[in-house]
């Protein structure tokens, strides 16, 4: 008969867990600091847009046409994308994290996570089930926001700040991805920020590709 044995494997970390992007910053300490937080694992500006790994090999001549063409297409789509915070446009204390949760205002922009989107839309048919996901309940002075983000089964707390890619195109003027259509919340860019930083950018998410 045959019998197992032990057999030891070789385990690749995650990029999170090699780069320390998530779960190593005191959430408590630096939602509650009177200066502004900025997050320098996920900064605002186009590394945390772009998936640096399509850009290296974007560089290096390797990346294959088919992923060459929808950088170009993404490239075209967020041309006007700079980073702005939710005070600069609804004026300081008068906008919520969480307001009124429900799933019909949750709007797509220029990313494609749909299926992100569309799970939130589905847990938010239970307010409560998204209440619980953040560790911060309400606007914080720093700007710096926790979740509970569940990553290959493990809870992993992730922090992110209140920069969020915004469509300066004149004739949109508002936020670039994902954003709430009535109130004035800003729950869902927060969700949709620590999902990108858990991947490494917003374009890691782009279609669904995790």
């Amino acid at each position: 008969e045959g019998t197992l044995t032990n057999v030891a494997r070789k385990v690749t970390p995650y990029p999170y867990q090699r780069d320390g992007r998530i779960g190593t910053l005191n959430w408590g300490k630096v939602i509650m600091q009177e200066a502004m937080f900025e997050d320098t694992a996920f900064p605002a500006d186009h590394t945390s847009l772009y998936d640096q790994r399509i850009t290296t090999k974007l560089q290096e001549g390797t990346l294959l046409p088919k992923r060459k063409r929808r950088r170009a297409r993404v490239e075209q789509l967020w041309r006007n994308v700079t980073w702005v915070k939710p005070a600069a446009i609804y004026g300081p204390g008068q906008y919520h994290l969480i307001h009124r949760i429900d799933a019909g205002d949750i709007t797509q922009g220029l990313l494609g996570d749909c299926f992100l989107l569309s799970a939130l839309a589905a847990l938010a048919e239970q307010p409560k089930r998204i209440k619980d996901m953040f560790l911060s309940k309400s606007v914080t002075q720093s700007g710096a926001y926790a979740v509970r983000l569940y990553v290959n089964g493990e809870p992993q707390d992730v922090v992110v700040d209140d920069s969020f890619p915004y469509d300066e195109t004149p004739e949109v003027d508002t936020y670039a991805f994902s954003r709430q259509s009535v109130d004035r919340e800003i729950w869902v860019q927060v969700l949709e920020k620590a999902y990108a930083k858990v991947y490494g950018s917003y374009e890691a998410i782009e279609g669904g590709k995790p």
